[in-house]
């Protein structure tokens, strides 16, 4: 009970340092591939920038990477635009949809196809300018130049770590 309590109140001093202020640059880098790289023996790291046109809109670009240092290899570059409905005191909820090139290189093939992606998340920004940003999401091979694939689609998450900058 004692930690439960612990957690709470952790979980509230952060939610009162989250800031409503407007803030427009925004680099990040995203830690999900990295776990992904660690626990399949490989490396991986995705890295981007988002620009908030207005309360409602961002646009911005995102490449993420993952190696197994042998025959696996896999990169995607994806400009994306987002859609923020709702803010609050704590952040925003958005919905992501982008379209991109997709590189994969394994033993049985070798893909390169144009890609679109549909993300779900929520922003979290911090008064010191730390975001904080988790996102699930779908990529789906629209358009493949080389290669086959058994599934044209997959999932995304994301787990971004990131920093804003004021006007």
């Amino acid at each position: 009970m004692k930690r439960l309590f612990l957690v709470l109140v952790l979980f509230f001093f952060i939610l009162a340092s989250v800031s409503s202020q407007e803030r427009k640059h925004t680099v990040f880098a995203d830690i999900f591939p990295m776990f992904n790289g660690i626990f399949s023996g490989g490396v991986g790291l995705g890295i981007g920038y988002d620009y908030r046109i207005n309360e409602y809109f961002s646009i911005g670009s995102y490449i993420n990477f993952f190696s197994n240092f042998n025959e696996n290899m896999t990169y995607n570059i994806i400009l994306n635009g987002r859609f923020y409905p709702i803010n609050t005191e704590i952040g925003a909820p958005y919905i992501d949809l982008g379209l991109g090139y997709r590189r994969r290189r394994s033993e049985e093939d070798n893909i390169h196809c144009l890609s679109g992606v549909a993300n779900i998340g929520y922003r979290f920004i911090f008064n010191n300018g730390l975001v904080l940003d988790p996102a699930f999401g779908i990529r789906y091979n629209l358009l493949p130049f080389s290669g086959y694939e058994n599934f044209n689609f997959g999932y995304n998450i994301k787990a971004v770590i990131g920093y804003t900058l004021s006007k």
